[in-house]
């Protein structure tokens, strides 16, 4: 059973994905930081640097976009570059059209591309060239073909395309409606390109979080998207009645506002950013996160076992490997990745463990490279990174350990205080009075006054917040309510 559940707050949207009813995915979005990802802009080339092979692109961005060469340059019909020279590609002041792959991260710009895609629901328009790509996880030889012959007819070779994992075995009139939309989307893009006008500037913005999770999430094995606004839930609708009506009836509302504690989803997000796992067996898995790489250590724990050293290992590491790869999905955790398992001395045993990693790293829509086993028997791979990853979603530097260490963010806490916030609120009264913790407090004042005002309006009341210093940043005390 797989379900989708969306949490739609004033300040922030959380999507969470479980499966057999445990939580494998978990997004994040808020309206005061902008995502870039999958933004098109016309950018100027701020300068290029030939000993990196790489240039900087002004993008309206506070930091310049990272351009490089083979990014920089058209590919050719098997999707290659051609050509070495940085210098015979970009100019100083040239302007450029670009579209963003990957985030700032800390002191980083953003990463782009002059390899545009405009993503459907089936289909990744990737105008200017002709080549046909499909997803190496639609496996069957004729499905293939069958989806290769019918991409070709209708692009009629004016632009390439790549074919999603979802569009297998869905019928050529669901694959025709899905791809005259990415069609009509590109020639509005196309028209703000020629269009004179400033520069930089935007042309075109990826969808939000809720409308991406209904793009990439929402497929035939999920039993069920549960929603709790009313006004996305009908706009979601109507996105669907446009594009997979058959999904509808799988669309629910529950205007619950703690929709991620009525389903159990709550308690194990702060759980999803702790270090050590323990799995059902009574091992556990220890994830440490460096600037370079990802650690991830297995470890007997508690399992003693039954027979053998060796039985006891091998079950271990088993059910390790597939802890792991819901983690890496989970965490968003990408890069270079090094997975120390339990030394185990039979060769079928590792092959074994191998083999349920990467039949377990399937299921991720990310894609995730093996590269194999060192010589010191550790498991080596990548996993490929476009946005920050959860931990750095709800995470900061701890102020008090200098970093070393790590507290949930003003913004994480403020969702939470939030909605208790407007369940006191949700009580008939003229006049609510609330003593909070004092960093809390200013937020409230400042970056989310409009949010205290929404509730405000919503339950017809007047909220006053009163700082103090003693209050730890999760409590709240109501001191009086006027009737």
């Amino acid at each position: 059973m797989k379900q989708i559940f969306i949490d739609a707050r004033i300040n922030e949207t959380r999507v969470a994905v479980k499966e057999d009813g445990e939580l494998v995915e978990l997004y994040f979005e808020r309206p005061i930081k902008e995502n870039l990802v999958g933004n098109i802009y016309v950018g100027r080339i701020s300068s290029v640097l030939p000993g990196m092979q790489a240039g900087f692109v002004d993008i309206g961005y506070e930091r310049n976009a990272f351009l490089y060469f083979a990014d920089a340059v058209p590919k050719n019909n098997e999707g290659r570059i051609a050509g070495r020279n940085i210098k015979k590609v970009l100019k100083p002041g040239q302007e450029i059209v670009v579209q963003v792959v990957k985030e700032s991260i800390g002191t980083k710009g953003p990463k782009v591309s002059v390899h545009l895609a405009v993503p459907g629901k089936y289909f990744v328009l990737t105008p200017n060239n002709d080549y046909t790509g499909i997803s190496l996880k639609i496996e069957d030889e004729s499905e293939r073909e069958r989806l290769r012959d019918i991409a070709t007819k209708l692009t009629e070779g004016r632009n390439g395309v790549i074919i999603r994992t979802d569009a297998a075995n869905k019928n050529k009139k669901e694959l025709t409606r899905d791809l005259k939309k990415l069609f009509a989307a590109w020639n509005e893009i196309n028209v703000q390109i020629e269009e004179k006008g400033k520069v930089p500037r935007c042309v075109y913005r990826e969808k939000d979080i809720t409308f991406k999770s209904i793009r990439d999430l929402f497929s035939q094995d999920v039993d069920k998207l549960v929603i709790n606004d009313y006004i996305t839930f009908t706009e979601i609708k109507r996105y669907l009645k446009e594009i997979v009506p058959q999904y509808i009836a799988r669309l629910e509302l529950d205007e619950d506002i703690e929709l991620f504690e009525k389903y159990g989803i709550e308690p194990y997000i702060k759980k999803a950013v702790a270090n050590k796992v323990w799995l059902k067996c009574g091992g556990y898995i220890v994830i440490d996160k460096t600037e370079a790489l990802t650690v991830i250590d297995v470890n007997t724990g508690k399992y003693i076992g039954n027979s053998s050293l060796e039985e006891t290992v091998t079950n271990v590491n088993c059910e390790a490997a597939v802890e792991i790869a819901k983690q890496l999905r989970l965490r968003d955790i990408s890069g270079i990745i090094i997975i120390d398992f339990i030394d185990m001395q039979n060769e079928e045993n590792k092959e074994k463990i191998l083999g349920l990693l990467k039949q377990e790293l399937k299921k991720d829509r990310t894609k995730t490279n093996i590269v194999g086993m060192t010589g010191l028997g550790l498991i080596e791979l990548t996993r490929k990174k476009t946005r920050q990853g959860l931990e750095k979603a709800i995470l900061m530097d701890c102020p008090a350990c200098l970093g070393t260490g790590k507290t949930f963010s003003p913004l994480f806490i403020a969702a939470d205080l939030e909605k208790r916030i407007e369940k006191i609120a949700s009580v008939v009264k003229k006049k609510h009075l609330l003593l909070i913790n004092s960093v809390m407090a200013e937020l409230f004042s400042n970056e989310l006054k409009a949010n205290i005002a929404f509730i405000e309006e919503k339950w017809n009341t007047q909220i006053e917040l009163r700082a103090s210093r003693e209050l730890g940043v999760e409590e709240i005390i109501v001191l009086e309510g006027e009737d």
